[in-house]
């Protein structure tokens, strides 16, 4: 993101801005929300992390103790690993990608302090929803990473059910 000046658009006139205050007003809840979301999003992938490894290592433990015939080699033993081996990169993918879009102080020091209070004011609402944008892309990102682990997590479960009960 590129907020080194001040919005590329012209501000109009202070006078034709009415509502200038309440949406600056707007702006810095706005980064809150997106942080909070983003923290959520976080949140959720390390905890589908956890439970699908530990899972995934517990039912093979369970099942073999219970039957000692099941094969580590079975094709549904192997395929539910594949679909393990997946679920975990789409989290550790989620969880590690994208980052939180924030209005950079050092641009504030150097371009933006000689500028009027209602330039200023625009300019801070010009590119937070600049921002806004891009923070709901990449916390979306983190949502669909969390579904697709779940729909990943439960086809492994599936299969290694089908597996634990002779397939």
């Amino acid at each position: 993101m590129n907020d080194t000046e001040a919005a590329p658009e012209t501000p109009p006139h202070p006078e034709d801005m009415l509502a200038l205050n309440l949406a600056y007003d707007f702006v810095l809840p706005s980064y809150q929300w997106a942080l909070a979301r983003f923290e959520a999003g976080n949140t959720r992938l390390q905890t589908m992390l956890t439970i699908v490894a530990s899972t995934s290592l517990a039912v093979p433990a369970v099942a073999s103790a219970l039957n000692e015939t099941l094969s580590f080699t079975d094709k549904w033993f192997l395929l539910a690993g594949a679909v393990f081996l997946v679920a975990m990169a789409v989290g550790v993918y989620g969880r590690h990608t994208g980052g939180v879009a924030l209005m950079d102080p050092r641009t504030l020091l150097h371009g933006w302090l000689n500028l009027s209070e209602a330039d200023f004011k625009y300019g801070a609402v010009y590119w937070a929803a600049d921002h806004f944008a891009d923070n709901t892309k990449a916390i979306e990102r983190k949502w669909r990473c969390a579904g697709a682990m779940l729909a990943l997590f439960g086809i492994e479960v599936a299969l290694l059910l089908v597996w634990a009960l002779g397939g």
